[in-house]
């Protein structure tokens, strides 16, 4: 059983034969990804540069040539718009119509954040791609980076705990976050 006929938006014709269609959801609106084969490869002129790129927190990129890409940081920018409406729904009644819709509220500002980001990182890794034949990118384990301290034991108070510095890592790792150096997108088009 088929749902019928549905309007689309193409922002590019497709190439090759397709295949496979994904249909997703992201709050209220629906978006339809179509899988071809047999896609003709298009080679980018030769530039006849390399360069070797080094991640951060501050700026998202530095290169070998001293160059430096200040990244936007839309975590922080949108961090107080989320926290009212955090507060907004923690005043809200479980089960009421008000708060299903505040709830849609955050998970659109969420959205919004994760879309700006993903953009951010997907020009900058096709600027980068375009300007250059070779990129050589450290090999960082945004996992391990972001993992919690582990508790140091108190010798002389067996129960309790020395302080471990778990605050302040808590603020780099939402700072490594917001940088979207672990974005799948920017590494799988630089190694593509």
């Amino acid at each position: 059983m088929g749902i019928g006929e549905i309007k689309l938006n193409y922002y590019r014709p497709h190439l090759g034969i397709p295949k496979a269609i994904t249909v997703k959801r992201e709050g209220r609106k629906w978006w339809l990804s179509l899988r071809c084969v047999d896609v003709p490869a298009q080679a980018l002129p030769s530039t006849g540069r390399e360069v070797g790129i080094d991640l951060g927190v501050v700026n998202t990129i530095a290169t070998c040539d001293g160059e430096l890409y200040v990244g936007e940081h839309f975590g922080s920018k949108a961090k107080g718009r989320l926290a009212d409406a955090q507060r907004r729904l923690a005043r809200m009644q479980r089960g009421s119509n008000r708060r299903k819709r505040q709830v849609e509220a955050i998970a659109r500002l969420h959205r919004k954040v994760k879309n700006e980001r993903s953009n951010a990182a997907h020009q900058l890794s096709r600027r980068l791609v375009n300007d250059f034949d070779f990129i050589a990118l450290e090999d960082l384990s945004i996992t391990q980076m972001i993992e919690s301290p582990k508790p140091k034991p108190d010798p002389e108070n067996p129960g309790n705990f020395l302080p471990n510095g778990k605050a302040r890592k808590a603020a780099l790792n939402r700072s490594i976050h917001d940088a979207g150096c672990a974005k799948p997108r920017f590494y799988d088009l630089l190694q593509g």
